[in-house]
């Protein structure tokens, strides 16, 4: 069990139980490739956020917070040593801050209008510098940005926006597969799925998490305009489901950890649970296995933000709700 218990102020818990002040709403975290400073969104409906924790210091810093920022979200360090962050909104836009290092009153962080407006959630590089994210709707659309220069500091600025269009229905109960293609979002209106929420790229597959379907579904990124898709997880395959699937993290073997965020009206009083997930040889392929990995013992806290941590044994879970807060979980 992760037990928050009621906290006045937002922190980051360890098993010495210290304690770091900072914004409220935490929502997804990221480390710099160092692991020494978490970044952490804050999804608050009026000035949000994004704060810096120096993990060794205890230093917290506010690196950007204002009235023209909403429900920020969506966080993602950028292979050029930038960080992204996202507005969970409807005409949300994705921010680049271009120093996320320095000094609190030196950063500068600009807006990035060519991966589009549209209520962002999770984001994924992919090994070509392709962006990949959604747009967080019950009819909402998993989107591909191609950048004109990848893998460099104007990556951003100018690049192809396209949708994924789903060739056909999943089999929910079956392992098959269904081939897709990549359009343009200029021209095209891609395949409504119910809440795409979080995504991560591993190796050369793209896992998209489907909160409104319960379900998990991988796609191929190696036949760049014409992907598989493959049913990861739904709720019809496994006798102990995951129920509102939110939040992915992959570990170092490429297996993932899934929390929940129950929205439903018969789950609101359920406790949130995170899964622990393996995969097979074939990420295209049903999960291997899902067993249960954590519970939050707080109701109506959700949690968020996983995040593993690529230089140390240890999990990194926001708890957003009523006892808002930030665990670190050894994983050793």
């Amino acid at each position: 069990m992760i037990s928050p218990g009621a906290v006045k102020e937002t922190g980051v818990y360890e098993p010495t139980g210290r304690v770091v002040p900072f914004l409220g709403n935490s929502d997804m975290n990221v480390l710099d490739p160092s692991s020494r400073y978490l970044f952490t969104s804050h999804e608050t409906i009026e000035r949000a956020g994004v704060t810096r924790i120096d993990l060794i210091g205890d230093q917290v810093d506010v690196l950007v917070q204002g009235e023209e920022f909403v429900k920020f979200d969506g966080l993602l360090w950028a292979p050029w040593n930038t960080l992204l962050v996202a507005e969970e909104r409807i005409n949300g836009k994705l921010f680049e801050i271009l120093n996320p290092l320095a000094p609190p009153d030196s950063v500068v962080i600009v807006p990035r209008p060519a991966f589009g407006v549209r209520k962002h959630e999770g984001l994924s590089f992919d090994w070509r510098g392709f962006l990949y994210g959604v747009d967080e709707n019950e009819e909402g659309t998993i989107y591909r940005f191609r950048p004109d220069a990848p893998l460099g500091p104007d990556a951003l600025k100018s690049g192809e926006l396209d949708v994924l269009v789903v060739q056909g229905e999943f089999d929910k109960e079956s392992r098959a597969r269904v081939r897709a293609r990549r359009k343009s979002a200029q021209t095209t209106v891609g395949t409504f799925f119910n809440r795409p929420e979080d995504l991560e790229v591993v190796g050369k597959t793209l896992y998209v998490v489907i909160s409104g379907e319960d379900s998990v579904i991988s796609i191929d990124l190696t036949d760049s305009d014409d992907p598989t898709v493959g049913n990861f997880i739904s709720e019809e395959a496994f006798d102990d489901p995951i129920r509102s699937p939110d939040n992915i993290a992959s570990d170092s073997k490429g297996n993932f950890y899934i929390s929940e965020d129950h929205t439903d009206a018969e789950l609101l009083e359920a406790l949130n649970d995170i899964w622990y997930v393996t995969v097979g040889d074939d990420p295209l392929s049903r999960a291997s296995s899902i067993s249960l990995f954590a519970t939050i013992e707080s109701r109506r806290d959700e949690p968020s933000g996983l995040l593993v941590d690529p230089n140390n044994d240890r999990l990194f879970v926001s708890v957003l709700g009523p006892n808002n807060s930030i665990f670190v979980v050894p994983l050793d």
